[in-house]
């Protein structure tokens, strides 16, 4: 019960049944929410939230040895500046969204050394892997960017490439999932 008073103090127009009638699970939530901030602090909080909600996982199974090394000290050297992202790039540029392992990217690359090429990956493996490609073919004319594309679209000039490869987007069919959709008018303009 005093739990129970705590609550109503805190946050007014919540009701919350008796503890006996709960089950584990929902004792639980109750818990959660005895001891989230009060109300204020939460609209604070939701209004700072990032502008750009990700779907999709970040990171997968752990990073080998090698591909630690690759990406602390390998990735700080390849990395698109976002204060500058078009810096150290040539004329002629191609961007890739979502390059996956970066098999596309890197081969590119390689066959294209008068080109510039960022790619732009958020899963940490996948670029733990295209590190390795670009220590293996020591590829100098291209860059990543590790994390979500839509930020640096914003901040890149207009007509900055020549040509963007989104290759195999938007697994998601269903209508309820159209605001995962990588491909659409927001961020076609």
């Amino acid at each position: 019960n005093n739990t129970l008073k705590k609550v109503t103090q805190t946050h007014h127009a919540h009701y919350f049944p008796p503890l006996s009638s709960l089950s584990n699970k929902r004792k639980v939530c109750l818990w959660m929410v005895v001891s989230s901030p009060p109300m204020d602090r939460v609209w604070d909080t939701m209004s700072e939230r990032p502008k750009h909600q990700f779907y999709g996982r970040r990171k997968g199974k752990p990073l080998r040895a090698q591909h630690q090394a690759l990406i602390q000290n390998l990735l700080p050297v390849v990395s698109v500046d976002l204060e500058d992202p078009l810096k150290g790039l040539g004329p002629r540029r191609m961007l890739e969204i979502g390059f996956g392992g970066g098999e596309h990217v890197a081969h590119q690359a390689a066959l294209h050394p008068e080109l510039s090429y960022i790619g732009a990956e958020p899963f940490l493996n996948g670029v733990a892997k295209l590190m390795a490609e670009i220590a293996a073919r020591d590829l100098k004319n291209l860059h990543v960017h590790y994390g979500d594309a839509r930020p640096l679209l914003e901040i890149l000039p207009a007509e900055s490439f020549e040509r963007i490869y989104l290759l195999y987007p938007d697994p998601w069919p269903k209508e309820t999932q159209k605001k995962r959709l990588f491909v659409n008018p927001t961020n076609l303009a």
